[in-house]
């Protein structure tokens, strides 16, 4: 499964940051089970989109969910407000879309069109 997060490799260097300032403090002594438990909870509380075959046929979809990127587009073409996406699909987060759109934004800055 390839997940994407719009802070993932931030997220991940930070957590790395942490574990170097644990490990050079000898003062606080943290076991590596719960460093690689923050880590990973980084990680997955950054995560947008994930693709999986076994998921809506390999379209991305918004991570945790079954919920297809491609819909909140559509809502937001047809006119509709994030609201009524986010009242139709609970299981998408306010967060999760928001990302989404902040990174679509991103990326279409530096598209040549």
């Amino acid at each position: 499964m390839r997940t994407f997060g719009a802070q993932e490799l931030t997220a991940t260097s930070t957590a790395y940051d942490s574990l170097n300032a644990i490990r050079a403090s000898p003062a606080k002594r943290t076991s590596p089970a719960r460093v690689r438990i923050a880590i990973m909870k980084t990680e997955i509380d950054t995560q947008i989109i994930s693709r999986s075959p076994e998921i809506m046929s390999g379209a991305p979809v918004f991570a945790g969910t079954r919920v297809p990127v491609q819909t909140v587009i559509d809502y937001l073409a047809g006119g509709h407000p994030l609201s009524e996406f986010l009242e139709d699909f609970p299981t998408v987060s306010r967060e999760q879309a928001l990302d989404l759109l902040e990174r679509v934004k991103e990326m279409l800055k530096d598209a040549r069109i």
